[in-house]
């Protein structure tokens, strides 16, 4: 499974909407569906908060 839909089955699984995401990350929405759709990949300063602020460690 690539990592974006294993990131989008974590949010499922922690009960945290994108919009809730983007806001513990302070990004747009659109950026996290961006990363869930695949269509962009998070810089290594953002994978570094999404691993701090949701606890998701993004691989790739």
């Amino acid at each position: 499974m690539k990592t974006s839909k294993t990131f989008e089955a974590f949010l499922k699984k922690k009960g945290i909407s994108q919009s809730e995401a983007a806001r513990r990350l302070g990004v747009p929405h659109p950026t996290v569906w961006r990363w869930i759709e695949g269509r962009n990949a998070p810089s290594p300063l953002a994978k570094a908060s999404i691993k701090e602020r949701l606890g998701f460690a993004w691989n790739g």
